[in-house]
């Protein structure tokens, strides 16, 4: 398997980039090493993705753990319709939607701005004192509003805000049809509008 791994790495370097097929084929004949290389492709998207939907790393890690161990266990079911990376996702976004639902105590979900340190790295230092502490008091209550989010709004946001996808590629994760997908990122925008009218009007004046 370590002579494989070693191979796929020239071929990488020659200009020959191993696609995800090609990973999966071998993957499914039973290569594990074939599989490991296809974590290693997705991990930190899969990661990234859900630390946005159940606001906390340890949590997030654990649940990519199993994000991967479960579509190994699946792979055979795997077909071609969507990309494998969007059955990742839905795969991760099942996992959150059911951790979500079994917390019996919210922990701290990760605001707006750690969402996107997540995905760009933390922000450079330029404001004042009294511009930071005007931050973190509209983060927390950012904060709040977000978790008041149901799961399948939330989702729909965070894969149309900070994954970037299209609505028929949010319709593929979630399940749903494109024009439900456009409907919950709508509904997930003005509950939160509605939610921090009264900061946004004037009350960090």
């Amino acid at each position: 398997m370590d002579l494989r791994l070693e191979l796929w790495g020239r071929l990488k370097t020659m200009g020959t980039p191993v696609s995800d097929e090609q990973l999966i084929a071998e993957a499914r004949a039973g290569d594990r090493a074939a599989y490991d290389a296809l974590a290693r492709r997705h991990f930190q998207r899969v990661h990234a993705l859900l630390f946005r939907l159940v606001g906390n790393h340890e949590d997030a890690e654990d649940l990519t753990q199993e994000c991967f161990v479960k579509a190994h266990r699946s792979l055979g079911w795997y077909r071609s319709e969507c990309s494998f990376a969007t059955w990742l996702y839905r795969i991760a976004v099942h996992l959150s939607r059911d951790h979500y639902r079994k917390r019996s105590r919210r922990g701290k979900v990760a605001s707006l701005s750690e969402l996107q340190e997540a995905q760009n790295g933390p922000p450079s230092p330029r404001c004042g004192p009294r511009e930071l502490a005007v931050q973190h008091e509209f983060e927390g209550i950012l904060r709040d509003a977000l978790d008041t989010l149901p799961h399948r709004l939330r989702a729909a946001l965070v894969l149309r805000t900070l994954e970037g996808l299209e609505y028929d590629e949010i319709a593929e994760v979630l399940g749903i049809q494109p024009g439900t997908a456009r409907v919950h990122v709508m509904k997930a925008r003005r509950q939160l509008a509605r939610l921090l009218s009264s900061w946004t009007d004037g009350g960090a004046s």
